[in-house]
């Protein structure tokens, strides 16, 4: 699902993909008990007639009611959520409705999402089966050996001062995962994100030894490589250099970080 960038276009599609769900027509709301190691579902309900609430146990067999309970709960909050983010609009406060709907579902049981499809991936389900699913880097490395806070080996003392940042900051990255391109070959970005608000895919690539010539025409045309593939620098690729006079800067680095992947 392609994410708007804009915060009110991003609350236009989730309103928009909320219309689209039926709301399961029950009344009542779910409650769940943990007894003796046993998972138990009751429908719990006003009973106009009795003038009480009156609680139901629901056994394998109403599962369907189960998940409609939990499904029409998520509804609501989702709906609450929408509404509060649209006030927070008119009132021109920070918003960050991603985060708020994942919080909707983030703050469910482990049992309760069981029961729960989510509106949209959380970014924690869409980071998980990224992850999981990388193919990284075999290139040999050099003898010498650099390690980050991560515990993960890279290339340069620069590459382990930028992973130390971004794990600093509890920014989540791959080092080196293939990026396949549309003309069939692949490159290795030297970092990888995961935007939190806007679900894309940022690029991060330091180049170290601008004084090298070689090096230079390598990085350049590995520029023109995201290019074409339209990833451009600015946008969703970030670029840091380096000379063997000119260190690499770290005030610059904290600058692109909030620029690009907060």
């Amino acid at each position: 699902m392609n994410v708007p960038r804009n915060e009110i276009d991003r609350l236009q599609l989730l309103k928009n993909l909320l219309e689209n769900i039926e709301i399961p027509d029950i009344n009542g709301f779910l409650c769940v008990y943990n007894r003796r190691n046993k998972t138990e579902f009751y429908h719990s309900f006003w009973d106009k007639t009795k003038q009480k609430e009156i609680r139901t146990y629901l056994n394998k067999e109403n599962m369907h009611i189960v998940k409609d309970l939990a499904m029409k709960s998520y509804l609501e909050d989702l709906r609450n959520v929408l509404n509060a983010v649209e006030e927070a609009f008119d009132s021109k406060a920070s918003t960050d409705i991603l985060k708020s709907i994942d919080n909707i579902y983030e703050s469910y049981s482990p049992i309760k999402k069981t029961l729960v499809e989510p509106i949209m991936p959380t970014y924690q389900m869409m980071l998980d089966k990224w992850k999981s699913s990388c193919i990284k880097s075999t290139y040999p490395f050099s003898s010498s050996g650099i390690y980050t806070k991560k515990g993960e080996r890279v290339r340069s003392k620069s590459e382990k001062i930028l992973a130390d940042i971004f794990y600093d900051k509890g920014i989540e990255y791959v080092y080196e995962a293939r990026l396949d391109l549309s003309d069939g070959s692949m490159i290795y970005p030297d970092f990888t994100f995961l935007h939190p608000r806007t679900r894309e895919f940022i690029y991060w690539e330091h180049n170290g030894k601008m004084n090298d010539p070689n090096y230079i025409n390598r990085a350049i045309m590995k520029i023109i490589r995201y290019d074409r593939d339209g990833i451009k620098i600015s946008d969703r690729l970030v670029i840091t250099y380096e000379t063997d006079n000119i260190s690499l800067d770290q005030g610059l680095v904290e600058s692109l970080i909030n620029q690009y992947l907060l």
